[in-house]
């Protein structure tokens, strides 16, 4: 599930991330059966980090009914307690727990653990890229991070978020050019 950036000059549209004045349509892409959404769905204008939960929903339910597994994978526009709590309780009723990787957002809390992981807990991150394992440069480690709002009960569901070590870029303000590119030996 992601959104796309489409720049407009319509005086209606809001700004991106990016600074620039846009429409940013989401979408899901099922890659295994080649199909993408909307499926038919009416209402998909919506902006990336505020819809994803109802468009996910909506998706799960007009899959075909021999999918009996679903899988989300996201940016940091995903990151949303309510989605994230949706998939890891199981509350759909066709596929129970969706197992999940988004991206989580570079707080200052998350900067802080990444930096206190220890040298020895990173490992080397490989692809797979036509039967051959290649290096990527980057390396990764589990972090030992856990929001407040994933902290409500110990018999709720562990979440894991591992941290690679390549380059983590953060955003500011649309437009304000606070962005900056951080790798993970500078998280501290």
């Amino acid at each position: 599930m992601d959104a796309s950036i489409v720049e407009t000059t319509k005086q209606d549209a809001l700004f991106s991330y990016q600074g620039s004045p846009s429409f940013q349509p989401l979408s899901v892409r099922w890659a295994e059966l080649d199909l993408g959404g909307p499926f038919g769905v009416s209402g998909w204008e919506c902006t990336g980090g505020l819809s994803e939960l109802r468009v996910f929903q909506e998706t799960l339910e007009v899959l075909p009914k021999g999918i009996q597994k679903v899988y989300l994978k996201s940016d940091t526009a995903a990151y949303q307690k309510e989605l994230l709590i949706y998939c890891a309780e199981g509350r759909n009723e066709r596929f129970r727990v969706i197992e999940f990787a988004v991206g989580v957002d570079v707080t200052a809390e998350f900067k802080k653990a990444v930096a206190a992981v220890e040298e020895k807990e990173w490992h080397p991150l490989e692809r797979e890229i036509e039967g051959r394992i290649l290096a990527t440069g980057q390396e990764w480690a589990e972090v030992c991070f856990v929001p407040a709002w994933a902290a409500r009960s110990k018999k709720g569901p562990g979440y894991r978020f591992p941290g690679d070590s390549g380059v983590i870029r953060t955003e500011g303000i649309p437009g304000d050019g606070s962005a900056a590119t951080i790798s993970h030996s500078e998280l501290g």
